[in-house]
């Protein structure tokens, strides 16, 4: 199956887990989800897992756009919320990234009798965490691979951002970031975090 994979967490999430409430926590990572959640089902994505502050989704339509529109989408909500929210929630902090990788997953139930888990397998899941991560780096909120690009139909102004040799990749690959999206200046938004956490 050929397919756009989407995955998303929030950035600077160690230090919320490390100080928060626990009902802080959680309603910090729900905020997160609801706003990835609702973009990707709109956008026709589906949602494989959630790993604690991620969430793993795939869009199987051989075009990328609905996945780079439910990207988009998910960061524009948050925004959204960031200003809503007051300067005693935390979630006037609550920052994703996201990484996009096109290529092929592999469907299937894995497990034991005790516990089988229906998901997608493969190098392009692998990397869409990898390219996730990268946005720290980078200081993005989003990055892509060529793939999503080169199967993108609408003019989402990509941007490259250079080569990058990526952990479990055996070469370098082209990174690309959307020009319209704000940078992500994630040194201070850590400064913040951990200020705010300290009052």
């Amino acid at each position: 199956l050929r397919a756009t994979v989407l995955f998303s967490d929030i950035v600077g999430f160690s230090y919320f887990a490390e100080r928060l409430k626990p009902a802080d926590l959680i309603d910090v990572v729900n905020s997160h989800i609801d706003a990835c959640t609702e973009a990707i089902d709109r956008h026709g994505g589906q949602v494989n897992k959630l790993l604690g502050d991620g969430i793993l989704a795939y869009f199987p339509q051989r075009e990328a756009d609905s996945a780079v529109a439910a990207a988009t989408d998910i960061l524009e909500e948050m925004s959204r919320r960031r200003k809503r929210a007051s300067g005693a929630s935390p979630h006037h902090l609550l920052y994703g990234g996201i990484g996009l990788s096109n290529g092929m997953v592999y469907e299937g139930s894995i497990g034991h009798a005790l516990k089988r888990d229906f998901t997608i397998l493969g190098n392009t899941v692998n990397l869409a965490s990898r390219l996730e991560s990268l946005t720290r780096q980078l200081h993005v909120q989003l990055t892509a691979n060529a793939s999503v690009v080169n199967r993108s139909r609408a003019s989402w102004g990509f941007q490259s951002l250079g080569a990058r040799s990526l952990k479990g990749q055996s070469r370098s690959l082209a990174i690309f970031g959307l020009k319209h999206l704000e940078p992500l200046h994630v040194d201070e938004l850590y400064r913040q975090i951990k200020e705010f956490l300290r009052s």
